[in-house]
Formats: C-alpha cells, sequence, structure tokens
C-alpha cells in the first residue's frame, strides 16, 4: 500500500497544498509552515527524528560499557589477590603459599576467565539478537 505522500514524491508534483496535506494525514507535519520549499529536502525537515532509531546503537554502548567494566574488575581482583599473596608469603613461608597460589589461579582464574566470557557472550547475544530482529519487526516478541 502507498501512502499518499510517497505519491506525491513518485508522482514528482510540487504542489505545496498537496504535500502539506499528505503530512498532515500522515501526522509528520508538526508545525504549519508558512511556506513550503519544492523538492524532497523540504519533506525530509518536516518529518521528526523518533529516538527508536538509535536504539540498537544505545544497546550495543551499553554492552561495550559493561564489558569494560567487567574486565577492570576482574584486573583489581587479580591486583588484590597478588597483593594478598605476596603479604601471605611474608607471614607464612614460600613453600606453603606456592601451593596455595596454584589452587587459586588453576580453579579461581579460569573460573573468573569463564564467568566474564559467558556474560559477554550473553550480552552480545542479545545485542545481535535485537539488531537482527528490530529491522524485521519483532522486537516486542523479543525483549
Amino acid at each position: 500500500m502507498i501512502h499518499d505522500m510517497e505519491i506525491v514524491a513518485l508522482e514528482g508534483y510540487h504542489n505545496p497544498e498537496a504535500m502539506q496535506y499528505c503530512l498532515r494525514s500522515q501526522g509528520t507535519l508538526n508545525h504549519k509552515p508558512s511556506k513550503l520549499v519544492k523538492g524532497m529536502g523540504s519533506i525530509i525537515s518536516m518529518v521528526s527524528i523518533s529516538p527508536e532509531g538509535f536504539l540498537p546503537s544505545i544497546l550495543l554502548l551499553v554492552v561495550v560499557i559493561v564489558t569494560v567494566v567487567i574486565v577492570v574488575v576482574i584486573l583489581v581482583v587479580i591486583v588484590v589477590a597478588i597483593d594478598g599473596v605476596v603479604i601471605v608469603v611474608m607471614i607464612i613461608g614460600v613453600e606453603v603459599v606456592v601451593t596455595i597460589f596454584r589452587v587459586v589461579v588453576v580453579v579461581g582464574v579460569s573460573f573468573i576467565i569463564k564467568l566474564s566470557l559467558v556474560i559477554i557472550g550473553f550480552l552480545h547475544m542479545i545485542v545481535f539478537c535485537y539488531l537482527i530482529h528490530y529491522p524485521l519487526g519483532y522486537v516486542n516478541g523479543l525483549l
């Protein structure tokens, strides 16, 4: 179905009254202009911009920010753990601390890396599913 505004643009009519009628019937004319300029530039300038077009970019920015925060938190935890190991080494002794450090590194770091990858992968899955389904109109069923 072709809207009135598209018919006016396709047939090349430059009648300001016809364009004004079409824009008012579509609900895209926010104000009553004193004079309409010929061409598509005047139609584009009268159409309001909605924030829904920026939603995928905002969602991607949120994923990037969350990813950076997760990486920073992991680095802080590792630095604090290393500082704790240095203090414990000075108190207990090297052999006991090396054994504890091996267990902590093997179990803890691998768990932290796996957990961060799962969180990052989940966030990326949400963003890419949204970016795929948004142009198709399935957004309401997805989120």
